[in-house]
């Protein structure tokens, strides 16, 4: 029996016992939640402090820090004055919190095709049902940017508002402008996997002071310090003890997860009202990861870089952006044999803890009335293309361990 059958048929079930090792750890340290502790008990403005050190590093010059980036885009939508069943166009590869937002906000989604660096673009934007829409949503995704610039030229001549979601992309800027200012609002996100991971915290900035006006009129309430510290100490488990968190994850759900799923145990319960300020608690983690993303970006950019030099060695894979983007996650690209659920298998029985893309939101049963054709691009990067983590603090043994899985999916 070939691997690949043994693969697929579960023979195969570890090459390499033991804890999980090629992860992307969070961008805050236990010390920072010591820190934070003491000053969520002595200080009341660290969401202030935040705002403000928001304004100082990116340029806008109104920001709402809400708990979610999801939290700061409904109330963003409502706060432009779209009116109730409002088009709103997002591309379908694209996490499924946004459209739950645009859904949330009394709009009506409309799904565009992407291109195959995952992102829309004018061509594609044209392609879809935009005439009925008054307002297009652009994210940047795994630390990649899309088109912005262009974007938004298309949107203004088209009347459009435009939403510069910059939920994976804090602190990356473009044309020396940061992503996230670009539109008539962004929204960033620093929860778990985002470019700036902490356990919680979202923001919505704008140029236009009476966006952030209306935004504050729908002030949200303050969450119960019970769910804040119980999704701290969970954090902790599940991404500064991940490898630990992985193996009994696994081992709990042996046989019952298909590996294109989520690989993180990260699902929440849901509570009645999701829209809550942010902790004093979280702001005070936000901003001591957000000091440290003039040495994040860096060494992620090193180490895409690092990564890219290994794949051109194997003629079957390639990077979807550019060599040295300061990627969260790296999305891969198969030219030939084996699926993206295929490679994801074997790269996890190797302890890497890859991934599929998000899952065109069209090929979902729930919502692929939001589109009236066939969108192939988003489909063929479906099958094609699985994640990997930027390994910018694993060091030379994760890079080996990479290439020892690349080797072996080369093989097959």
């Amino acid at each position: 029996m070939s691997f690949l059958n043994k693969l697929n048929s579960g023979k195969i079930t570890t090459l390499f016992p033991g804890r999980y090792l090629c992860f992307a750890p969070p961008d805050w340290y236990l010390s920072d939640l010591l820190r934070a502790v003491v000053y969520s008990l002595t200080r009341k403005n660290n969401i202030e402090n935040l705002e403000n050190r928001l304004k100082e590093v990116l340029g806008p010059s109104y920001v709402m820090v809400t708990n979610l980036g999801r939290t700061a885009l409904k109330i963003g939508l409502k706060s432009i004055g779209l009116q109730k069943g409002a088009g709103v166009v997002l591309p379908t590869v694209i996490c499924n919190t946004v459209i739950k937002a645009v859904i949330e906000a009394g709009c009506q989604p409309i799904l565009a095709d992407v291109e195959n660096n995952l992102h829309i673009s004018v061509k594609t934007l044209n392609s879809c049902q935009f005439e009925r829409a008054q307002a297009v949503i652009v994210p940047h995704l795994y630390g990649l940017y899309a088109p912005i610039q262009e974007i938004k030229d298309w949107a203004r001549s088209k009347g459009l508002y435009l939403i510069d979601d910059a939920a994976q992309a804090v602190g990356i800027s473009v044309n020396g402008s940061y992503l996230g200012t670009f539109g008539d609002f962004g929204i960033l996100s620093f929860g778990p996997f985002k470019s700036l991971s902490t356990p919680r915290g979202g923001a919505l900035i704008s140029n236009y002071s009476e966006i952030i006006e209306r935004a504050e009129k729908n002030m949200i309430e303050r969450e119960s310090y019970y769910w804040v510290i119980r999704r701290v100490l969970g954090s902790i488990i599940k991404f500064h003890w991940r490898p630990y968190y992985l193996k009994i994850y696994e081992t709990l759900n042996h046989g019952k997860k298909k590996a294109s799923g989520p690989y993180n145990g990260v699902s929440q319960k849901r509570i009645t009202n999701e829209a809550f300020q942010l902790s004093n608690l979280e702001a005070q983690l936000v901003l001591a990861a957000l000091e440290r993303t003039v040495s994040i970006i860096p060494r992620r950019r090193k180490t895409s870089y690092e990564i890219w030099n290994l794949l051109k060695q194997f003629g079957k894979f390639e990077f979807i952006g550019p060599h040295d983007a300061p990627y969260i996650k790296i999305p891969i690209r198969l030219h030939e044999g084996l699926t993206a659920e295929e490679a994801i298998r074997l790269f996890r029985l190797m302890g890497i803890e890859a991934e599929r893309i998000y899952r065109p939101l069209h090929l979902w049963k729930e919502y692929e009335r939001y589109t009236s054709k066939p969108l192939p691009e988003a489909e063929e990067n479906w099958e094609r293309v699985f994640l990997i983590p930027n390994l910018a603090a694993e060091g030379l043994f994760g890079m080996k361990r990479l290439e020892q899985a690349f080797k072996a999916l080369s093989k097959i």
